[in-house]
């Protein structure tokens, strides 16, 4: 018989094997940082960018429906190129479409330095629409990857651990993206070049140079690859193959219909809060007159707080009994719904104060503390007769939009973290670009559709509505979630369950 090994010599294999795990897993979660590094950089700029044409848009006297037709092709392309984003990435790696985005976005921005403010409106309209649409292309390669990654470095038994990758990386995105908000507004002021925007432009650009080294030497070309490229079609995304299992057709019901869920999810904050809000709080004789620095703080500021509550959901959810990464709970369908129901209520303060507030119902006093005299403009939706607002009235005005955003800002929060945590876990390795893809075809299809309709009832002097709009909305992700199959009960604590849709009482994705 051999004589066992010293228990040094034990010791010390495991030590070497446990450091080569380490490493390993290091290596794994490389791309994981490369990609979201990337990601992180090009959403400071892709917020900047959509405020700095917002804002200077309506400097320039255009109407909330022209605005929005700006933005028609940034998110109508977003639509398409998710779509096909997510067959690319399947088919070329993700290295590919990261790549792609970030060259997409410097053209983009660089046709913003021949925006002519002597032009008509129409051909402003066009050209910003063309701009724009390239930015919105860019945006969605790039953000592709950085969804995916999660999915592809993360085993597929630690759903959990998956949820929270999700959660945290894209609440991240949307803090910085509140970050880009308020440097569009900022860099406005630095009036340069023809059109006034040149140096913001290639602050910009700057930002976007910074990601590619990263990209192009790290990145593996095979990551995210689906080797049988047979399945790397746009077809297979509409369609289950001939062999598919009941859990790969239930997975791809439930993609579908969280997808659905979330067009209308998007739908309901776009109604009001893209083009009317910021128009509204520029607006000097119906709003509240605010600086580009102000408006830009206010609505950035929103989008860093919605982006950390939603990076920390987890926080949140673990004690009501809906997430916990040790165990592989994350949330379910009835959760979707929970949480959809919650975002009603703001949308029903905010647009009932507009409607019936006599503090909503005045205009603001040509004194100069409320009229910003350098970019001055006329509000569209003003009766010729209103009174002036007092000092109450204004500040009523600015607690119900702070109150009323603030809880939207909260609960949509959680409400896009457990959307984007379930579509990675409906998702495995070879569907996860295609399934991404499709998701976020049907967010930015609902942000389309948000955009235009908030353009049409703002330019009409219906803000109010847009409240109600989303509201709506809101109530169409409830009907739309409730078809989806997966197991588990409504928890809101641990002596609350109810709703149970399967044999286990645990709220694990499928």
């Amino acid at each position: 018989m051999g004589q066992p090994e010293p228990a040094s010599a034990v010791a010390t294999a495991e030590t070497n094997g446990g450091e080569k795990d380490k490493k390993k897993h290091e290596r794994g979660l490389w791309p994981y940082v490369i990609v979201n590094f990337s990601y992180l950089l090009f959403t400071v700029t892709d917020g900047a960018v959509r405020m700095m044409v917002l804002l200077h848009a309506r400097t320039l006297n255009f109407t909330a429906w022209e605005i929005a037709l700006m933005f028609t092709l940034y998110e109508a392309a977003g639509v398409v190129t998710n779509l096909l984003a997510g067959v690319a990435g399947a088919r070329w790696g993700i290295k590919a479409t990261l790549l792609s985005g970030l060259t997409l976005q410097l053209v983009g921005l660089g046709m913003l330095l021949g925006w002519n403010n002597e032009w008509s409106k129409s051909t402003a309209i066009t050209y910003v629409v063309l701009a724009q649409m390239l930015c919105g292309i860019a945006k969605d390669l790039v953000k592709l990857g950085g969804k995916t990654v999660a999915k592809l470095v993360t085993p597929d038994e630690k759903k959990g651990q998956l949820f929270q990758l999700v959660a945290v990386v894209t609440g991240w995105k949307n803090s910085l993206k509140g970050v880009g908000y308020f440097l569009g507004s900022v860099l406005l002021l630095w009036d340069s070049g023809p059109n006034g925007t040149w140096g913001a432009v290639f602050v910009l650009m700057a930002i976007i140079v910074i990601a590619y080294p990263w990209a192009a030497l790290k990145l593996n070309k095979d990551l995210g690859r689906d080797k049988n490229k047979s399945n790397a079609t746009l077809s297979q995304v509409f369609s289950l193959p001939p062999d598919a299992t009941e859990k790969d057709k239930e997975r791809y019901w439930n993609r579908n219909w969280l997808s659905l869920g979330r067009c209308f999810l998007f739908a309901a904050r776009d109604c009001w809060f893209e083009v009317p809000l910021p128009i509204f709080l520029r607006d000097p004789v119906a709003g509240l007159g605010w600086s580009y620095p102000a408006t830009g703080a206010f609505l950035g500021g929103y989008i860093i707080c919605y982006g950390q509550v939603q990076a920390n959901a987890m926080v949140i959810l673990r004690p009501l009994q809906q997430f916990d990464k040790e165990q592989n709970i994350v949330p379910n369908k009835w959760h979707v719904v929970l949480w959809a129901l919650l975002n009603i209520p703001p949308m029903l303060f905010i647009g009932g104060f507009i409607q019936w507030s006599a503090a909503f119902a005045c205009a603001l006093p040509p004194d100069g503390a409320h009229i910003n005299a350098t970019h001055e403009f006329v509000g569209t939706n003003v009766s010729p007769d209103l009174t002036y607002c007092d000092d109450a009235a204004i500040t009523t005005r600015v607690v119900v939009l702070i109150t009323g955003v603030t809880l939207f800002a909260f609960v949509f929060a959680i409400n896009s973290a457990i959307n984007s945590g379930m579509i990675a876990g409906y998702s495995t390795n070879a569907s996860a670009a295609k399934n991404m893809g499709f998701y976020y075809m049907s967010n930015a299809a609902g942000r389309l559709c948000g955009t235009l309709l908030s353009g049409v009832l703002y330019s009409n002097g219906h803000f109010a509505a847009c409240f109600w709009a989303g509201a709506v909305c809101f109530g169409i992700t409830v009907v739309a979630s409730l078809p989806m199959r997966d197991s588990g009960a409504l928890r809101c604590g641990r002596r609350v369950s109810c709703c149970a849709t399967g044999p286990d009482d645990a709220v694990v994705a499928p």
